[in-house]
């Protein structure tokens, strides 16, 4: 019963989001999919699992009504000030020309190159040094589980700090180009490549599903700007769609698999139904990979049971501040790995909501969904409305947030403060970079 509500709760908010953003792919489509998908493979226990507490059930469904809200608040604000919330009452605005997009894209191409080699560079250099301490690449493969342990334990001597970071800004760009090409290149998979590139060496998952979710959101969002600039290209956009998905889906699958075999993970749990353990040798679905994407409401549900945890004001949600001040001893460095909780195995990753809770108490369990869901449904009106690149920046970086909001606050992850702060400041930049090549090459003419 509870998955048939789950379900129908899911559909009924899909379909109310497509009527309030009028297009599909939107912040209120997405958290109301993700949740529908976890709370329904937990649900169906292919693993003995816990059951959830009333007061998770509560939690969970009070926030995603406060994230509602929030987006409620955004359209009916407007509709009472009698503006428009139609996606297509922006298209004939004035001044609605994509002004990174002025010189054909050039500007934005070389800016996807010159980030995609950094990231390169950072994905090389971690290999080297690794090679350096354990060989080969074969000894590093070998003893992948000790170069786990090392990357948990602090980060690994003598890699340039965050150079990483790069290949996050080229997978933001090559989403815009992508659309603006409105067909996919290698320069759509590069970025991705070189992520999974870094994160096989430093034997990592999660900066792999931060590179997809970054690419789909930034893809989708910026593809509904360029329908709204030119209808021309919906009849186009159709032709290597579904090649360039099964090539994302082989990037993301094959990259995670050989992390996960590297980390020697055992596929056959005592805990698991008898059909899930049937799936322990197959590449896409495994008991490893249900557990990861399901079991976290459960550790959320643990963790609010005992709520043993204690951490400062909005420690999780800003670590990465935190983390600056540990360095000049102002406070304690604060652990990036959580207390891990039995349901039945052990898993440290209960949700965004587990870190809000820990954070800011019970009012942070309705603060935060609401602010999400306010901020999401403004900086969407107000990009596709001003077409501003800083309103397009925090818009997908808060989309980030709710892609992971299943797992974690991502927040508390230096690549999302990194790259959002460094793309804030370039992306504007590169605006203005392009219309001074537009400019050059009309008086050229």
């Amino acid at each position: 019963m509870s998955i048939f509500i789950v379900i129908l709760i899911g559909i009924i908010s899909i379909l109310v989001s497509k009527h309030l953003f009028k297009k599909w792919f939107n912040p209120l489509s997405t958290y109301s999919l993700i949740w529908t998908i976890v709370v329904t493979l937990y649900e169906l226990k292919f693993m003995a699992y816990v059951d959830l507490n009333f007061n998770t059930w509560l939690i969970s469904i009070g926030a995603f009504l406060f994230f509602f809200f929030g987006i409620l608040t955004v359209f009916v604000s407007r509709d009472s000030l009698g503006k428009k919330n139609d996606l297509n009452s922006f298209v004939e605005k004035e001044g609605s020309e994509i002004k990174l997009l002025a010189d054909g894209g050039t500007v934005l191409k070389y800016a996807l190159l010159i980030t995609s080699f950094l990231g390169l560079l950072g994905a090389l250099q971690h290999w080297y040094v690794l090679i350096q301490k354990f060989g080969s690449v074969a000894n590093v493969l070998i003893y992948a589980n000790l170069v786990y342990s090392i990357r948990v334990e602090g980060e690994i001597e003598g890699l340039i700090p965050y150079l990483y970071i790069f290949g996050y800004v080229a997978v933001f760009l090559s989403g815009i180009y992508t659309a603006h090409k409105n067909k996919f290149t290698f320069l759509s998979f590069l970025p991705l490549i070189i992520i999974s590139l870094k994160e096989i060496a430093s034997v990592g998952r999660m900066g792999l599903l931060f590179g997809l979710i970054e690419f789909i959101t930034v893809f989708f969002l910026f593809r509904h700007l360029i329908f709204l600039h030119d209808q021309s290209k919906k009849k186009q956009s159709s032709r290597n769609f579904i090649i360039a998905g099964i090539l994302l889906l082989v990037i993301f699958i094959g990259s995670a698999s050989l992390v996960r075999s590297m980390r020697g993970s055992i596929e056959s749990f005592k805990q698991s139904s008898a059909q899930l353990n049937k799936l322990k040798d197959n590449v896409i679905l495994t008991p490893s990979i249900y557990l990861y994407f399901s079991a976290h409401i459960g550790v959320f549900s643990k963790y609010y049971e005992y709520q043993n945890e204690k951490a400062l004001w909005g420690e999780n949600t800003f670590m990465p501040i935190y983390n600056f001040l540990s360095k000049f001893d102002v406070i304690e460095h604060p652990d990036f790995y959580q207390k891990g909780y039995y349901v039945p195995m052990w898993t440290n990753t209960g949700t965004y909501l587990r870190e809000v809770h820990s954070d800011f108490g019970n009012m942070g369990l309705i603060i935060v969904p609401y602010l999400l869901g306010f901020m999401s449904a403004f900086f969407w009106i107000n990009f596709y409305e001003k077409r501003r690149t800083i309103y397009f920046v925090i818009l997908v970086f808060i989309n980030i947030i709710i892609g992971f909001s299943f797992l974690m606050m991502i927040t508390r992850a230096a690549v999302w403060l990194l790259s959002f702060i460094f793309l804030l400041f370039t992306l504007p930049m590169l605006e203005r970079l392009s219309e001074k090549t537009a400019r050059s090459k009309i008086h050229l003419k």
